[in-house]
């Protein structure tokens, strides 16, 4: 029973590695209200911006009813699905307490200011998505095609000096 009992662990754990990564990503924030931390139930919401102001707002508005804040502190996934070409992208944030009116409704919201740049790491999603590079065509001047690579030992591997035009050991 002990041996059945762990190849099923076994076979559970390589199916989560298995399960590829989505475009979602976790946003922590602090929120204050009148200068303090704020506590209690408050619906979230937010929108993806090509723009630190104004600008275009990419995919769709996302929500999170009741969300719990603890000493000023939340966090909410997010998943604008594929918005993250190489662009820069911006989150507007708005908040309002929890009123019971669920977030269809557009009352009583408040847009926090400025809005937030995301970086590096919601971008990693499209080094999934690239497979190759998106143009490899010109290296340094060179010819991509004129790169040619060798396999090498970890040890040759301080000996090796690469140039644009090929590799050699010196």
């Amino acid at each position: 029973m002990v041996r059945l009992t762990f190849v099923l662990c076994l076979a559970a754990a390589s199916a989560a590695f298995a399960q590829s990564l989505t475009t979602a990503f976790t946003y922590q924030g602090t929120l204050r209200d009148a200068g303090q931390p704020a506590g209690g139930s408050y619906d979230l919401r937010f929108r993806l911006f090509d723009s630190a102001t104004d600008g275009l707002q990419q995919g769709a508005t996302l929500c999170t009813n009741d969300a719990p804040v603890v000493q000023g502190q939340f966090a909410s996934v997010l998943d604008f699905g594929a918005q993250y070409p190489g662009a820069r992208r911006w989150l507007q944030i708005e908040v309002r307490p929890d009123v019971g009116t669920g977030c269809a409704d557009d009352t009583g919201w408040t847009i926090l200011t400025p809005r937030q740049e995301l970086t590096l790491t919601p971008y990693a999603a499209r080094a999934l998505s690239a497979g190759v590079a998106d143009d490899a065509s010109n290296l340094n001047g060179e010819p991509g095609s004129s790169i040619r690579t060798h396999r090498i030992s970890r040890r040759a591997f301080s000996r090796v000096v690469a140039s644009p035009a090929h590799t050699r050991e010196q």
